[in-house]
């Protein structure tokens, strides 16, 4: 799924996950909803992982681990918010994303 939110269908879904389309219906309900979802994981999963990063290495941060999850977070938001200035809903939920990266 490389070609955004606006042009993945759900049939594009339903296809990627080898699942059927009312298995996402019945679970998400929408394609927006199942958005929703899995930027909330995402922003779970990538504060876990820098706070396992900072604890493990507190005394000495490598700069290739930083940098590398700081590219991983960046392209994240990247698409976030490309895709929220298509989608003005998950303005709060960005923003909560960026207030915790603070």
């Amino acid at each position: 799924m490389k070609q955004g939110y606006e042009k993945t269908s759900m049939q594009d879904l339903v296809d990627f996950m080898g699942i059927h389309r009312r298995s996402i219906y019945d679970t998400f309900g929408d394609k927006h909803a199942l958005y929703m979802k899995a930027l909330k994981r995402y922003e779970s999963t990538q504060n876990k992982k820098l706070r396992l990063l900072v604890e493990r290495q507190e005394a000495s941060l490598e700069p290739e681990a930083i940098s590398h999850y700081l590219m991983k977070a960046w392209l994240g938001l990247r698409t976030m918010v490309k895709t929220a200035t298509e989608q003005r809903k998950l303005t709060s939920v960005i923003h909560t994303i960026l207030n915790t990266l603070d």
